[in-house]
């Protein structure tokens, strides 16, 4: 969604709209939105968002129906929705408490 500079909208402007878009899908989590500037046009900027689900091929019914959705009609490309190149990185401390809880569990 490319933006003019001159456009100040906050990105919860379009949080709500795209979640409904993925909410209804078994297994979703959550959706973060990432503002960033074009490279090749400086003047501009795209939003990237990711969408996390319980596993894989929930993720996959929800790639697989909204990929091409177009927000408006005026829009000509649609979504393109493609798999995290790398896996998000877990909070350290969880899996602490995690192995410490195993750890508990084995001793019982």
């Amino acid at each position: 969604m490319p933006l003019n500079e001159k456009s100040h909208l906050n990105l919860n402007f379009f949080h709500e709209p795209i979640v409904d878009i993925f909410r209804p899908f078994p297994g979703f989590q959550s959706l973060r939105l990432l503002q960033k500037e074009s490279k090749q046009y400086p003047s501009r900027s795209y939003y990237l968002c990711f969408v996390e689900f319980d596993n894989k091929y929930q993720s996959t019914v929800a790639m697989n129906a909204l990929q091409g959705y177009r927000m408006e009609k005026t829009d000509t490309k649609g979504l393109n929705i493609l798999y995290a190149k790398t896996e998000r990185k877990t909070d350290q401390r969880t899996d602490r408490v995690r192995s410490q809880e195993n750890r508990i569990k084995q001793r019982e």
